[in-house]
C-alpha cells in the first residue's frame, strides 16, 4: 500500500505527496510532480498552500503511480497522526533523525 495525497497549486499545476516515503531530511517527503517528476516536498508547506484536487485528478495521479510501479497506490485526503508516524519511521530507517519530542519539565 502507498498512501498519497494529491493536491492543486492555484495555478493549476499538480502535486502528489507520498507521505510515507522519506525525503533527503526531516520533516521531507517524496513527492511526484507529472511535470518535473520525483522530488522532495516539505507535506506541510505544500498542504497550506494549496487545495485539494478533484476526484478525477486523484483517480489520474493513482494511474500515473501505479504504472511508475508503486504498490496499490491509496488515496488520502489529509496527513493523519499515522502517516506523520509512518514518514517518522521511515526517517529512521533511512537514519534521517526526526527532532525528539521535548519532555515537560515541572
Amino acid at each position: 500500500m502507498t498512501p498519497y495525497i494529491v493536491r492543486r497549486w492555484p495555478s493549476g499545476a499538480i502535486t502528489v505527496l507520498l507521505p510515507s516515503t522519506p525525503g533527503s531530511e526531516w520533516p521531507l517527503c517524496l513527492a511526484y510532480d507529472p511535470v518535473g517528476g520525483h522530488g522532495d516536498a516539505d507535506p506541510w508547506l505544500v498542504i497550506r498552500n494549496t487545495a485539494p484536487a478533484t476526484a478525477e485528478e486523484t483517480v489520474a495521479m493513482r494511474l500515473i503511480l501505479a504504472g511508475l510501479g508503486y504498490p496499490a497506490p491509496t488515496p488520502r485526503h489529509r496527513i493523519s497522526r499515522g502517516l506523520v508516524e509512518l514518514l517518522r519511521q521511515a526517517h529512521r530507517l533511512q537514519k534521517i533523525r526526526p527532532p525528539q519530542k521535548e519532555e515537560a519539565t515541572v
